[in-house]
């Protein structure tokens, strides 16, 4: 019963990424570039759906990756807290703690911004990749 469900938010999920690039690229109306984009998925289906776990699979390495790096920073972030309780007492500890914070979301957002952009740029060039569909006259 999940099955379905999955696929579904796996094809309107390509059907979104593609469309917006028939959209903007091609200058298209909105119900043009839904229909293009159905048809660009059923027709390039093995070319789409090998693009779509490329990125899977880079995401899934992503994610590993970062989750030690957070890991890592976790524990560099807690020793350096635990260093400013010891030196400072509970007021210092909360001013630096709120220091970290303020910078490790500076962090997280950089670092979202720019694997954003990388995944928008990677589903254009797919997509310009893809070849052209000739409507049906």
């Amino acid at each position: 019963a999940i099955l379905p469900i999955i696929l579904g938010t796996i094809y309107f999920r390509l059907l979104t990424l593609l469309g917006l690039r028939t959209l903007i690229l091609e200058n298209a109306r909105i119900w043009e570039a839904v229909r293009g984009s159905h048809q660009r998925i059923l027709s390039q289906l093995r070319e789409v759906i090998i693009g779509w776990l490329v990125l899977l699979l880079v995401g899934i390495i992503l994610s590993l990756a970062l989750s030690f790096l957070l890991l890592v920073v976790l524990i560099v972030f807690g020793l350096l807290l635990l260093l400013a309780w010891i030196a400072g007492g509970l007021v210092a500890t909360i001013i630096f703690g709120s220091f970290l914070l303020l910078l490790f979301l500076v962090a997280i957002t950089i670092i979202s911004g720019i694997l954003t952009s990388w995944t928008s740029t990677y589903w254009t060039i797919l997509y310009l990749r893809l070849p052209k569909l000739h409507p049906a006259s």
